[in-house]
């Protein structure tokens, strides 16, 4: 075995000693990789449908989530008022991310100390360094990045399925959401709410008319009113 993982470190030795790894995992107790694997999927779901979720959220705008508080669906206005008020819903899905992640990632170690010391005695350190290299990259790719961007395409629909469980989960969590409100209030200044401005509404506009979500004319329209204030101002 000495041998063969020797001669495997360099580049030739490399599928040597993905054999030697492969043989060791079914003759050894490759069973209890079960729960290793079972941990891990858990974090990464928790984390997919939580970042998926908040980046529905904030990128929701503010006048989208006028319109969807005022509709006429329940779950449209569930998601509506819940962006408007954001600073709960917010707090519930950054807690329930960072400890399905502290205890996926705990629990995943745990198991997978216990399986890789049965299987891999000798290949530890090795064995551990690859797992986790893999593990950490998944995370990152189908953890954050995929469901962030599907959260951000499709938020209005992403902001409905979730609403539900948010507003359920801030429900169970609400000591904990106290909490955290608590401890960030001191670095909130009190009053403060951004107000659109003649600029922004400006610039909308101009977007609007090129995605053709308004007419040319409505949009001269609007740019034209604009320009007659600041005359008459």
């Amino acid at each position: 075995m000495d041998d063969i993982l020797g001669n495997s470190l360099g580049p030739a030795g490399t599928p040597a000693l993905a054999i030697v790894l492969a043989q060791n995992a079914v003759d050894g107790t490759s069973a209890s990789l079960v729960p290793v694997l079972v941990a891990a999927l858990f974090m990464l779901l928790a984390s997919a449908a939580a970042s998926m979720t908040e980046a529905a959220f904030l990128s929701l705008s503010m006048a989208r989530a006028h319109t969807l508080a005022d509709g006429d669906h329940r779950l449209d206005r569930l998601a509506g008022k819940m962006r408007l008020e954001f600073a709960r819903p917010l707090a519930t899905i950054v807690v329930v991310n960072n400890i399905a992640n502290i205890a996926g990632s705990g629990l995943t170690g745990m198991f997978f100390k216990e399986w890789v010391e049965a299987t891999y005695s000798h290949e530890t350190a090795i064995v551990s360094g690859v797992f986790f290299a893999v593990l950490t990259l998944i995370v990152i790719l189908w953890g954050e990045i995929v469901p962030k961007t599907i959260g951000e395409s499709h938020n209005v629909a992403v902001c409905r399925l979730t609403a539900p469980a948010v507003r359920f989960l801030q429900t169970v969590l609400a000591p904990v959401i106290w909490l955290v409100a608590l401890t960030q209030k001191p670095f909130l200044r009190a009053g403060a709410r951004h107000v659109t401005s003649e600029e922004e509404i400006a610039r909308l506009t101009d977007l609007g008319a090129e995605q053709g979500a308004i007419e040319e004319d409505e949009g001269e329209m609007i740019q034209r009113i604009f320009r007659l204030n600041d005359i008459t101002a």
